[in-house]
């Protein structure tokens, strides 16, 4: 489902995300990015194995959130069901650090 969704890197994903995030709304047009984290290369310095790599790992994550949401949407759709969703309290924590950088 992603294959080659992040073959470009994480320094585009991070500027597309941020974009897309100004142009819904969800954050305020005047947003900049932080800095990247001083432990994380820049993607043009990567070497292809590396790059390949790193690609994988954000492609398996977005999967794994993927299988999440619909696993989650699957107890609300329950819980509407059986009239419950009104007094169900959700809770949902995901403490990965996301996709490595």
């Amino acid at each position: 489902m992603y294959k080659g969704k992040f073959d470009e890197g994480w320094d585009v994903y991070r500027d597309r995300v941020i974009a897309n995030q100004k142009k819904l709304g969800i954050i305020p047009a005047y947003a900049q990015l932080p800095d990247r984290s001083p432990g994380v290369k820049p993607w043009n310095t990567l070497s292809a194995d590396e790059k390949k790599v790193y690609a994988k790992f954000m492609e398996v994550y977005a999967g794994y959130l993927t299988y999440i949401d619909h696993e989650f949407g699957r107890v609300v759709n329950y819980l509407k069901q059986i009239n419950q969703l009104d007094n169900t309290f959700m809770f949902v924590v995901i403490g990965d650090n996301g996709a490595s950088k």
